[in-house]
Protein backbone atom coordinates (compact mmCIF):
# COMPACT_ATOMS: atom_id res chain seq x y z
CA UNK A 1 0.00 0.00 0.00
CA UNK A 2 1.23 3.37 -0.90
CA UNK A 3 0.70 6.36 1.67
CA UNK A 4 0.95 9.99 1.22
CA UNK A 5 3.60 11.90 2.44
CA UNK A 6 2.07 14.95 5.03
CA UNK A 7 4.72 17.19 7.26
CA UNK A 8 3.99 15.54 10.73
CA UNK A 9 3.02 18.90 12.53
CA UNK A 10 0.54 19.08 9.78
CA UNK A 11 -0.48 15.78 10.35
CA UNK A 12 -0.88 16.61 14.20
CA UNK A 13 -2.66 19.55 13.62
CA UNK A 14 -5.32 17.58 11.10
CA UNK A 15 -5.38 14.78 14.04
CA UNK A 16 -5.82 16.97 16.61
CA UNK A 17 -8.57 18.82 14.45
CA UNK A 18 -10.57 15.87 13.88
CA UNK A 19 -10.62 15.33 17.95
CA UNK A 20 -11.62 18.38 18.84
CA UNK A 21 -14.84 18.07 16.28
CA UNK A 22 -15.03 14.13 16.97
CA UNK A 23 -15.48 15.29 20.94
CA UNK A 24 -16.71 18.96 21.08
CA UNK A 25 -17.15 18.91 24.71
CA UNK A 26 -14.62 20.95 26.27
CA UNK A 27 -13.40 21.39 29.94
CA UNK A 28 -12.78 24.69 31.12
CA UNK A 29 -12.16 25.83 27.41
CA UNK A 30 -9.79 23.16 27.11
CA UNK A 31 -9.81 21.39 23.56
CA UNK A 32 -10.25 17.52 24.18
CA UNK A 33 -7.16 16.68 21.85
CA UNK A 34 -5.02 18.66 24.50
CA UNK A 35 -6.84 16.76 27.39
CA UNK A 36 -6.05 13.06 25.37
CA UNK A 37 -2.08 14.65 24.99
CA UNK A 38 -1.81 15.47 28.31
CA UNK A 39 -3.50 12.87 30.35
CA UNK A 40 -2.70 9.76 27.85
CA UNK A 41 0.02 10.62 25.48
CA UNK A 42 -0.04 6.50 24.97
CA UNK A 43 -3.05 6.35 23.97
CA UNK A 44 -2.61 10.19 21.81
CA UNK A 45 0.15 8.11 20.17
CA UNK A 46 -1.78 5.36 19.27
CA UNK A 47 -4.65 6.89 17.63
CA UNK A 48 -2.82 8.98 16.01
CA UNK A 49 -0.80 6.29 14.52
CA UNK A 50 -4.46 5.12 13.51
CA UNK A 51 -5.48 7.89 12.42
CA UNK A 52 -2.57 8.27 9.73
CA UNK A 53 -2.58 4.21 8.77
CA UNK A 54 -6.62 5.22 8.14
CA UNK A 55 -6.03 7.84 5.95
CA UNK A 56 -2.91 6.21 4.02
CA UNK A 57 -0.80 9.12 5.46
CA UNK A 58 2.63 8.50 6.91
CA UNK A 59 5.38 11.29 8.19
CA UNK A 60 8.13 9.38 6.71
CA UNK A 61 9.08 10.09 3.10
CA UNK A 62 10.43 6.96 2.97
CA UNK A 63 7.41 5.19 2.86
CA UNK A 64 5.77 7.60 0.59
CA UNK A 65 4.35 6.73 -2.95
CA UNK A 66 7.56 7.35 -5.89
CA UNK A 67 9.94 6.22 -3.27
Amino acid sequence: MAYTYIDEAEAHQQYDDMLDECYPNQIMDIPASLILYKCDPIAYHCGFDDWLDGMELTTDETESEGV
